[in-house]
């Protein structure tokens, strides 16, 4: 059985974007459980308009390898791997039952193969990574040291690619003890929200993430390698030609960053980039984009001329 779900909400953004919120809760688990794979019915978690895979590794009577799980796990309190799918705020986010935990350097993706902005989504430890850096394990070290004062950090950066080439990345520390002030050291614990405040440079087909940590050792990082993810907000890029009605023009994505790509089910004979007041600053290339990268923030036209001869003109808004 294919393990898919229901965006909890869908809202309108404009003729090319559609905002999700993606949450957990319809997945039907027991209390206290996890899905991770082993019924070998799935390797993916798919949230429409995402997919998270997940790794079951059938050798030695099997186990999670990596990638995502879903669970409702609310242990704070015990430590080690056999703990490993409790997030340590106790719960999904705001007191829901279902999230996600990833182990290991994974990814995630568009369902649809057509792009996404990656716009927020909140975050924790999980027990075993928190405790772990709390006290210290048979593979890890407390972070701070005996003293308190090493400059440890826990971090993971999602990397945003959109045709295999990086469009942004974000680096969120989970554990910090860099800061000359003590009383700044923190494990997060509770649910984190993290927020791309550049829109259009999370553009994506696929979210890559990776790790990095302060305590390392000849097998890599000794740090356990896991966090919590619940209730993600994308701006999601439907098939734009297929979107767009006839002699309609779509665009995406809107705020823009880098580029802004055109399409409609007509053929383009031109488009051009314009000021408010109606001077020509960009004509697109032979892929229907316009680069926007050098242009100033602000609120622009795009005009578009058809083949058959009709134009339809766009407001669109440059946000570096």
């Amino acid at each position: 059985m294919k393990k898919t779900f229901t965006i909890i909400a869908f809202t309108l953004l404009s003729l090319a974007g559609l905002r999700a919120q993606i949450g957990f809760e319809e997945f039907p688990l027991a209390p206290e459980s996890e899905w991770n794979g082993s019924d070998l019915t799935s390797n993916n978690i798919t949230v429409d308009p995402l997919i998270f895979p997940t790794n079951w590794d059938t050798a030695f009577g099997g186990y999670w390898s990596g990638g995502f799980a879903l669970s409702n796990h609310t242990d704070t309190v015990t430590s080690g791997f056999t703990n490993m799918y409790s997030a340590k705020a106790g719960s999904g986010f705001d007191g829901s039952s279902n999230y996600l935990v990833a182990y290991g350097e994974t990814y995630f993706k568009s369902y649809s193969g057509w792009p996404f902005d990656l716009s927020s989504f909140y975050i924790t430890n999980t027990t075993y990574a928190y405790n772990s850096m709390r006290d210290g394990d048979q593979f890890a070290k407390k972070f701070g040291g005996p003293d308190g004062t090493d400059p440890d950090f826990f971090s993971v950066t999602f990397h945003c690619f959109w045709n295999d080439v990086l469009q942004d990345s974000l680096i969120v520390y989970l554990a910090d003890f860099r800061s000359s002030d003590p009383a700044e050291d923190y494990i997060i614990r509770d649910w984190t929200l993290v927020d791309f405040t550049n829109p259009g440079a999370s553009f994506a087909d696929s979210v890559h993430i990776t790790f990095a940590s302060s305590d390392t050792g000849m097998f890599g990082i000794n740090t356990p390698l896991y966090f919590a993810l619940d209730l993600i907000t994308a701006i999601t890029y439907i098939n734009a030609t297929d979107y767009a009605e006839d002699n309609d023009v779509v665009f995406y994505p809107n705020p823009a960053n880098d580029y802004v790509q055109l399409a409609t089910k007509a053929s383009i004979n031109s488009a051009e980039l314009l000021s408010l007041d109606g001077k020509v600053i960009r004509r697109a290339d032979k892929q229907n984009t316009l680069e926007t990268s050098d242009l100033a923030n602000g609120l622009y036209w795009i005009r578009t001329v058809l083949n058959n001869g009709s134009i339809r003109t766009n407001k669109v808004v440059i946000q570096h």
